[in-house]
């Protein structure tokens, strides 16, 4: 399990690069020119009462002002759009308050969100709270996240239940998963069946899994 649970924090911290790129300064040119120019518009509309230029207006001042992203995307979650609520949650977990930002993460996940509940499955891992994690990732997986999907199942298959982990597995790499098509590939070489982890190792490859290139 230790390893497992490293290879899921492992994925956790580059879902962080992926969510939070590095903060520009302001000689980004392109940075800039969103804040000077599309921020301003996407501010306005959020003040009267537009909750996905709330949302807009969070992604775009988050690179250079956490506080006011905070604001933007509290606004949005006050209006009902689940997306806000997940990122004033993840803006609550980097200041540290995992109190707060819990809660806004099961709004999300529980309202439909499926990328809020992917998440709360990767901190509950990290917590050590499998059950939750698997939970979790299960709803994820209904609302349409794949990537959740495939984390389920992986869940699934340590606990000895192959039959449904590597169904989700599948159902996440036909989906274009690229976790799903590497992790069922993994499962398969374990299992000793080459030929077919070969057909999903090509799969995790053309979607960008490059340690899978190698299996193909």
């Amino acid at each position: 399990m230790k390893q497992s649970l490293g290879a899921f924090l492992g994925l956790w911290i580059v879902c962080v690069c992926l969510l939070f790129p590095s903060r520009a300064s302001a000689e980004d040119s392109e940075t800039f020119q969103r804040i000077s120019k599309d921020y301003p518009k996407q501010k306005k509309a959020c003040e009267f009462g537009g909750t996905l230029n709330c949302l807009e207006a969070g992604k775009i001042i988050e690179r250079v002002s956490l506080n006011l992203a905070s604001r933007h995307y509290a606004e949005g979650c006050s209006g009902g759009l689940l997306e806000s609520c997940f990122r004033l949650g993840l803006m609550k977990e980097l200041e540290g308050n995992m109190s707060l930002a819990l809660p806004l993460f099961y709004k999300a996940c529980n309202g439909g969100f499926g990328g809020s509940c992917f998440w709360l499955g990767l901190v509950f891992v990290k917590m050590g709270k499998i059950d939750e994690a698997l939970e979790s990732h299960r709803l994820g997986c209904e609302w349409g996240e794949m990537h959740s999907c495939a984390l389920a199942g992986g869940l699934l298959n340590r606990r000895g239940d192959f039959k449904q982990g590597m169904e989700l597995q599948k159902k996440a790499c036909d989906f274009g998963s690229v976790l799903g098509c590497g992790m069922l590939a993994g499962t398969l070489r374990k299992q000793g069946s080459h030929k077919e982890s070969k057909q999903y190792s090509r799969k995790a490859c053309k979607l960008g899994d490059a340690a899978e290139c190698k299996n193909k």
